[in-house]
């Protein structure tokens, strides 16, 4: 959307040109820059990495109570209520980086995200890529 002066490919020509290749997750990180471009025929490399670790869960609990006596009769009423959330909290860290097709380094950045939901890395890695050199509104 950001990126109109580029081309983008498509990720099932990228992982098809990749295969080819024999590379895969299980190596991709012994290939270079500049080899990835000569194999996918790219300008431009874009490498990212989410990790998102799982920090536990927060409990909050609250109740109140309140009592009402009547003086006849002696008749004591009681009311209670009481909430409670639980919510599981991550820490998520961005990483993304941009090299040119000779292996030059133009760009790097990371970043933890400050939500701590399971999905924060959507809003970190829109907050990376508005700040990336290939970023244009």
């Amino acid at each position: 959307k950001y990126a109109s002066r580029f081309s983008i490919q498509d990720p099932m020509e990228t992982n098809a040109l990749l295969a080819r290749q024999g590379i895969n997750g299980g190596n991709i990180e012994t290939v270079l820059p500049v080899e990835l471009a000569q194999i996918l025929g790219s300008e431009y490399i874009v490498i990212g990495s989410v990790l998102v670790d799982y920090k536990g869960t927060t409990n909050n609990e609250s109740s109140s109570s309140s009592s009402e006596i009547k003086d006849k009769g002696n008749k004591k009423t009681t009311f209670s209520s009481g909430t409670s959330t639980s919510t599981e909290q991550f820490k998520t860290q961005v990483d993304l980086k941009v090299y040119v097709d000779n292996g030059r380094n133009i760009s790097s950045e990371s970043r933890t995200s400050l939500w701590q939901g399971e999905e924060a890395y959507q809003a970190t890695l829109k907050f990376l890529i508005k700040r990336c050199p290939l970023y244009s509104k």
